[in-house]
């Protein structure tokens, strides 16, 4: 690289940086070990690199864990640069960051955040106006994942004691560029002073912060999104009304024609359920009005928490069809090959849909998604011909493609790939052994990598 041009340099420099962990933050994610790296080879990499600004916008401020000069370099360091920022956070810590000057310093570059994560523990939510500028005119993307608690001992959980937060104003955020937003405390969507700009919407249900799961009586409080595209339903979630007696004849309160939807999304698109049960993804469509919807997307666990909460009683997941309008294009990822049949067969007209399934023959053959794959060296991608693994696997192939009319296979898919176009990610698999083939021949295009 001696006689490469600066230019090309720096651009290969801002390639090396590592990519975000979606949703949550790693700290794999902070660029620190590259920026030692470029900055100690030579003197000219050191020169560029300290000339690249895209190389230096990661800012991650954490009580007692940050070493401020390098947030003060890093911000000097950046220009005029998009930021992207991390905020970890924790009981009372603002008592210690009230008058912090690093605190200020990032909070006075909130002009240019480009996108934000706010993990840890509050008091309480109107404690976010300490860490959080009013106004943050360009951040695109915010993910929240908090819980509220008075000390790291004691749990104050926004969901289950929402009377905790009425003695204290909503504090109000003006996010006007916000697409993507990723939330699992539901108050935070009323402090948006104009939330209609939001195009992708995670609800995460998690209750590894709050102490409670998210119940789908909360879903009547989402405000109006005229733009968006792409809602998630992730983690954790339950509906109070089918355990309180009321799936004795699966009518869901709201299920009824001529109720008024909670839910109306001119332009969504694509709907997504994920670690979720069936008795969800009913009450969901059952007040879902989305004359655009084509894509629902299911996640592994249908099967799983159907046999978990309701025994053998038998819960037909969804008819797929909004104010008569059939939707298209039914979307299963993680669902391991063997496990399709009962997957699709619960879904009402199965045949009039398009399907479009990732191919997991079994999950020890695939790594966790969060490990990007690392694990695969170890993990082959044959199984014997002759064993009973191979032949169940090959009834569930013939029943699968002989039911599915309109069928496509699709590799392995990485974190964030779930709503991508078929296109680029669709495999050709005449059949079984050449689907096999193909997985070993992606196994090691990504150890490659």
């Amino acid at each position: 690289m001696e006689h490469l041009p600066t230019e090309l340099v720096s651009n290969i420099f801002i390639r090396a940086l590592p990519e975000p962990t979606p949703y949550y933050f790693n700290y794999n994610d902070d660029p620190s070990p590259l920026h030692a790296a470029l900055c100690s080879t030579c003197q000219r990499w050191n020169q560029i690199a300290i000339s690249t600004p895209d190389l230096w916008t990661f800012i991650h401020l954490a009580v007692g864990r940050n070493d401020h000069s390098v947030i003060k370099r890093r911000i000097a360091l950046s220009g005029s640069r998009p930021l992207d920022v991390v905020l970890t956070i924790a009981p009372n810590a603002e008592r210690y960051l009230t008058e912090n000057e690093i605190l200020d310093l990032v909070r006075k570059q909130a002009w240019r955040w480009r996108s934000l994560k706010v993990l840890g523990l509050l008091r309480k939510m109107v404690k976010l106006q300490v860490w959080i500028p009013q106004s943050v005119p360009m951040l695109r993307e915010f993910d929240l994942y908090t819980g509220v608690r008075s000390s790291w001992e004691d749990y104050v959980d926004d969901i289950e004691y929402p009377e905790d937060l009425k003695d204290d104003p909503n504090p109000k955020f003006w996010m006007s560029q916000l697409k993507r937003c990723n939330i699992n405390q539901f108050y935070f969507l009323g402090c948006l002073e104009e939330p209609s700009t939001i195009r992708h919407l995670r609800l995460d249900g998690s209750n590894e912060w709050g102490g409670v799961r998210c119940d789908v009586s909360l879903l009547g409080s989402i405000p109006s999104l005229p733009n968006l595209e792409i809602l998630e339903f992730t983690y954790g979630w339950q509906n109070s009304w089918l355990n309180d007696g009321a799936d004795d004849d699966l009518e869901f309160e709201g299920s009824q024609s001529g109720q008024q939807p909670w839910l109306c999304f001119p332009r969504l698109k694509a709907i997504r359920f994920d670690w979720t049960g069936y008795d969800v993804v009913h009450v969901v469509f059952s007040r879902l009005d989305a004359p655009k919807l084509d894509m629902v997307v299911l996640g592994p666990p249908l099967l799983d928490t159907l046999e978990q909460e309701f025994g053998n009683k038998k819960l037909p997941i969804l008819s797929l069809a909004l104010l008569g309008k059939p939707i298209t294009t039914v979307r299963i990822v993680g669902a391991e090959l063997c496990k399709l049949q009962d997957l699709i067969e619960d879904i009402p007209s199965y045949a009039s849909h398009s399907f479009q399934v990732e191919f997991i023959p079994s999950r020890r053959l695939i790594p966790p998604k969060d490990f990007s794959f690392s694990e695969w060296p170890n993990i082959p991608c044959k199984i014997d011909k002759n064993s009973s693994e191979w032949k169940e696997l090959s009834r569930a192939w013939a029943w699968v493609t002989a039911s599915i009319s309109d069928l496509k296979w699709l590799r392995p898919l990485q974190e964030g790939e779930e709503f991508d176009s078929a296109e680029g990610i669709a495999w050709d698999c005449p059949s079984l052994e050449v689907a096999f083939d193909m997985l070993e021949q992606h196994r090691q295009s990504q150890i490659s990598l």
